[in-house]
Formats: C-alpha cells, structure tokens, sequence
C-alpha cells in the first residue's frame, strides 16, 4: 500500500476472509450500512448523487457478478452493457465492469385536437460501475463503485486507484 503519500489514508475493513485494506482520499472514511447485518457493509459517498463506493461481505451465492448483473438488468427502464468480466490477478479473485443506462425517454406534445406527437427523445447519462469480487469458498467480498457517467473524470480515477490498491490478504 502507498505509505508515502500524504492525502491517503489506509483503513481496514475486517471482513469474512480477512482484513481489506484500502487507500482512501485523507477525510474519507467507511460508515457502516446501517440496514445491513453488523460488519457486513459499508459505504463512502464522495460526491452524493454523483458517486458510491460500497464494501459488501457475505454468502458467495448472493455475490457474484452473475447475481449482480441479473440484479441489474432486473430494473425496469434499464439496459445494461457489460465491459469487463474477467480473472483478477488472485486465486478467487474477478473483476466487473458494466454500465448502466436508462432507457432513452420520449417527450411528446398534445396538439389542440388531443393527438400526442413526439418531440424528442432524451438519453439519460446512466452510470458506470466497477467492482472487485474475491471468493473463497462459500464465501465473498465484494468492492466497487457506482458513478454517474457525467461525473468529472477526476472522479473515476479516485475510485480506480481506490479498487486497483485495495489488498486482501
């Protein structure tokens, strides 16, 4: 981990398969999720409404990338776009990236005579989320971040240090 630099901080999460250590931003802190089982969440929003970085431990039935990305594609008025799903660099160990956009909304306008005609339709932004999944056994840790695609860049490269340094013994 990078001792030297002065505007990070090291925390340690204690989790099911050991101490996760993450260099966070000086000020940064987790916070336990409070409509979780004690220890087994937590959350930092940097920006609120824009980013979240969330540490989640638990059943690896429930935890996989599979899970997640069903779960995704389960929102209505959503699409989802996988980028990356593949080995990280540890035995158990995955990477996920996705993007998840909502479905393009239609505006229409009411003409005198009640017909509705469409005016345009609106892409929103959607977001871009990353995460790390370490499964050992029946058991997984799961770190990653949610950001909404019109974030400042800065943004993103904060929250991909924070995955790329984060260490699990």
């Amino acid at each position: 981990m990078p001792g030297a630099d002065p505007h990070v901080v090291i925390q340690q999460l204690p989790t099911v398969l050991g101490p996760l250590e993450l260099a966070l931003p000086e000020g940064a802190a987790l916070s336990a999720d409070p409509g979780a089982v004690d220890g087994a969440a937590w959350y930092w929003v940097p920006q609120p409404g824009v980013a979240v970085l969330t540490v989640v431990d638990g059943d690896a039935s429930l935890l996989t990338p599979t899970t997640l990305l069903d779960l995704e594609r389960s929102l209505s008025d959503t699409t989802v776009e996988e980028v990356r799903d593949e080995p990280g660099q540890s035995d158990g160990e995955r990477h996920l990236e996705f993007l998840s956009l909502p479905r393009a909304v239609r505006t229409f306008t009411t003409t005198v005579d009640g017909h509705q005609h469409p005016v345009r339709d609106t892409q929103l932004q959607g977001q871009q989320a990353r995460f790390r999944f370490w499964q050992r056994g029946d058991h997984v840790v799961r770190l990653g971040f949610r950001l909404e695609r019109a974030a400042e860049a800065e943004w993103r490269a904060r929250l991909d240090q924070i995955l790329d340094l984060a260490r699990l013994p």
